[in-house]
């Protein structure tokens, strides 16, 4: 499971998502990213031609406003407003169908509990993933229901307060521990030490997936923020090194969110994956001119830009309680 967090730019997109598009999974569809999208400054006519691309496209919240303590304290109505805001957002101005949003992911990973847990339900996400993991690391935990109280509640909760009450149909997708060179556990590859030359970042990420692929074959993630490969090129260099290793295994698929739960709801050999997921991409009208949005006034402050599928830009920057900026 690849995934990036944060906002979707014109840079990210030429420099590095689009190094990804060539690469194809044994059955012989393309591989398939989640993207966690924030508001501020994505360009949903990228988000769209993401989606059609046949990646997912799933919420991050509105704001993913600091301090990390907002999120400890936000009661119900903050965060129906947050992740189904985002997901009216992308619905209306990148024309991805809400019914393709259904995976959640918190600002720095940081929940409210039940209350998270309750908004999400209640807005129709399957899954989410934002519980750490570092107890359930080898042998790796695999993503599970909320049917019952979980076992990262009861006895690895990492980032508090976490969900205790029951919510049947609600998968979590943990974020399994990485070890960094350091030897000190992280959740997200860009807060961990991986390294400075790509030999040694590549080598970073095949100890930490080699574990888990000679093991329990539970599902590995390759979680972060494009903003980490910024940092060095070294990062960016090492990172595609792996995903290359991994193309070239043939019982290795690289995956949407969604689509990995899709098999662990119905578990397939090897044998039968070559007809199991649909190669076929979604398709939708948008504006092919890329219509690009300004607004000198805004209410998060400050001047904005947004890309669109829409053929007019709304009066309004679209933010919390106006996602469409009327």
């Amino acid at each position: 499971m690849l995934s990036f967090d944060d906002a979707v730019t014109q840079a990210l997109y030429d420099t590095y998502y689009s190094k990804l598009f060539t690469m194809k999974n044994p059955d012989g569809c393309e591989i398939g990213l989640t993207f966690f999208l924030s508001h501020d400054y994505t360009d949903y006519f990228l988000v769209h031609d993401l989606w059609t691309k046949g990646n997912e496209i799933a919420s991050h919240t509105i704001t993913h406003q600091t301090p990390i303590e907002h999120w400890t304290m936000l009661n119900y109505s903050g965060w129906v407003d947050e992740a189904h805001g985002l997901r009216q957002i992308a619905t209306h101005f990148a024309n991805v169908p809400p019914e393709d949003i259904v995976g959640f992911r918190s600002p720095f990973l940081q929940i409210n509990g039940d209350t998270t847990m309750q908004a999400l339900k209640d807005m129709n996400f399957t899954w989410e993933s934002s519980m750490p993991c570092r107890h359930f690391v080898n042998p790796a935990i695999w993503p599970f229901t909320f049917e019952y109280q979980n076992v990262l509640s009861m006895s690895d909760c990492q980032i508090g307060p976490c969900p205790q009450d029951s919510y049947p149909g609600l998968w979590e997708v943990p974020l399994i521990d990485y070890n960094g060179t350091d030897g000190f556990p992280c959740a997200m590859i860009d807060t961990c030490a991986t390294g400075n030359t790509t030999d040694i970042v590549y080598n970073w990420f095949y100890s930490n997936f080699a574990p888990r692929y000679k093991g329990n074959r539970a599902p590995f993630g390759l979680f972060l923020h494009a903003a980490w490969f910024l940092k060095d090129q070294s990062h960016f260099d090492g990172y595609m090194k792996f995903v290359k290793y991994l193309n070239s295994l043939p019982d290795v698929y690289m995956v949407t969110i969604s689509k990995t739960l899709q098999w662990i709801k119905k578990p397939t050999p090897l044998s039968g994956m070559k007809t199991f997921w649909d190669c076929t991409k979604p398709s939708a009208p948008c504006n092919q001119n890329h219509n690009r949005c300004f607004w000198q006034n805004t209410v998060p402050g400050g001047e904005r830009w947004m890309g669109s599928c829409l053929d007019s830009c709304p009066p309004n920057y679209p933010w919390l309680g106006n996602p469409f900026g009327n």
